[in-house]
């Protein structure tokens, strides 16, 4: 089973849910946009650990989060639960 698949939806779900755009992610991750779009649309091949950690930390959540299998998207949902709560408090 590859992770890859995994990760790109999971970064590509994470984003919209938080209303970031590919740009907008890619500078929150300080990172080349060219290459973000790359990473999110399985072009890019040689990824490193340390750059799913800062893609992970850009958008709020554990490293794991980001190869969840749909069969475990409950657990996922919880955590888009929390940001969208982070996110209420956030604007109050």
């Amino acid at each position: 089973m590859h992770a890859m698949p995994y990760l790109r939806r999971n970064l590509k779900r994470l984003r919209s849910l938080q209303h970031l755009t590919q740009q907008e992610i890619a500078e929150k991750a300080d990172m080349d946009y060219n290459y973000y779009q790359k990473i999110e649309s399985g072009r890019w091949g040689g990824l490193r650990l340390s750059t799913v950690d800062t893609l992970a930390d850009a958008l709020g959540v554990e490293v794991w989060e980001l190869f969840v299998p749909r069969s475990l998207e409950g657990t996922v949902q919880n955590t888009e639960q929390q940001l969208h709560k982070k996110d209420q408090v956030d604007v109050c």
